[in-house]
């Protein structure tokens, strides 16, 4: 499970304005602008739970300085070539730097973006 880098304020950041954008986009979706991390990773993970993904957090890091990492599979497949989140500072900034990575791989997303449509807008979609 080794990184090359951890994650940063800016990071977070970013992980959180891609995560709230995806959740926006869903029609009747509430608004959730103020909502914590922990409440956005949630929501995130209940609308995209149809697209096959599952994760495990992990710990590394030496001792005293813990480090976690969010790794993701598809239908219980571990990814390969995927390009996994930097390890972060809590197992909830793991989860929500993973939700913003599904995002940004583009077969990813679309799998996600398949999983929020109903089942006649869904057959509809290029496989």
């Amino acid at each position: 499970m080794a990184t090359c880098s951890d994650a940063n304020p800016a990071d977070l950041a970013a992980a959180r304005e891609e995560v709230l954008a995806w959740l926006a986009a869903i029609p009747g979706t509430p608004s959730i602008a103020e909502a914590t991390n922990e409440r956005l990773v949630e929501e995130f993970l209940s609308r995209s739970e149809g697209a096959g993904f599952t994760f495990s957090v992990g710990m590394t890091g030496a001792e005293g300085a813990p480090r976690f990492e969010l790794l993701w599979q598809h239908r219980g497949a571990e990814f390969v070539g995927f390009r996994q989140p930097p390890a972060a500072a809590t197992p909830g900034e793991a989860r929500l730097l993973g939700c913003a990575a599904l995002l940004r791989n583009e077969w990813c997303r679309g799998q996600l973006d398949r999983a929020r449509l109903s089942g006649a807008d869904r057959e509809s979609l290029p496989a």
